[in-house]
């Protein structure tokens, strides 16, 4: 038996009648626990086998991982060729179990002119995304130069802990946009200017959008709800004016409603 710490004690009853080779450890009410010369060297015995079966089990674990240490480049080219197919298999499910028209996109690598075709086309900027993932996208078809980078302002987030607004953001995003983008590159804004003043926001956005079109020149959707800059840019010859439309009645209230909210700008 166990008792606390000392482990395999002889255990009996407060009247039986022991030898001198029995040394008394502890008692409880109506029992006397011994131990003997033989049951301490056969615990010492026990003690010893369990250490070295603990080392032998440290070093098998330590062999298992040596070996597959040693096969490293075969698990990463498995867990590599692994995701590759289910990336792949998940593109393939997408596009056939998609409700809308799919096709594969068509790119021309030889023209200097960055443009983008897209005849039906559902969603443009989830089928450029698409398309930058090597899947089919949602349009009748679809044809353009090369994509170098995208870069997005979307959204309404802040960062109070980092003492940075919804309007600093806005602004902080924009500017590595305009700084880093190339003609070649996709640029996707959605309602600049709405952390802050109506006026404020409507010359942030017409500045913003000023630069795109006359000086960076690169494929652009940029959709505001200032109406008045949409009146600005109407004659641009780099601006195209356009709205969304969706179904049944929500077809006709966009169409209706909803007017020139998106704007494609290329050179």
């Amino acid at each position: 038996m166990d008792s606390g710490k000392v482990k395999y004690l002889l255990e009996m009853p407060e009247s039986t009648k022991v030898t001198s080779s029995f040394e008394l450890k502890s008692r409880r009410k109506g029992f006397i626990r011994y131990s003997t010369p033989d049951s301490e060297e056969l615990v010492a015995a026990l003690h010893a086998a369990e250490h070295e079966k603990a080392k032998l089990g440290d070093d098998a674990t330590r062999r298992v991982f040596e070996q597959f240490g040693m096969k490293n480049p075969i698990w990463l080219d498995t867990v590599n060729s692994i995701s590759t197919f289910d990336v792949l298999l998940s593109l393939v499910i997408f596009a056939k179990s998609s409700p809308f028209e799919m096709s594969m996109p068509e790119f021309d690598f030889k023209t200097c002119r960055p443009f983008l075709s897209v005849q039906k086309g559902v969603h443009p900027c989830l089928a450029l995304q698409s398309r930058n993932e090597g899947s089919m996208v949602p349009a009748e078809s679809m044809r353009l130069s090369p994509i170098d980078r995208i870069f997005t302002r979307i959204g309404a987030n802040d960062r109070i802990m980092c003492g940075e607004s919804t309007f600093f953001i806005e602004l902080k995003e924009t500017d590595v946009m305009l700084k880093n983008a190339t003609k070649h590159s996709l640029l996707l804004v959605d309602e600049l200017g709405r952390g802050t003043s109506t006026f404020d926001g409507t010359a942030i956005a017409s500045a913003v959008l000023q630069n795109i079109a006359d000086e960076l020149g690169c494929r652009t959707f940029f959709s505001t709800h200032y109406h008045s800059i949409c009146d600005a840019f109407t004659n641009h010859a780099n601006v195209r004016l356009a709205h969304m439309v969706g179904g049944s009645l929500m077809r006709i209230l966009q169409k209706v409603c909803l007017v020139t909210i998106f704007m494609i700008f290329s050179r």
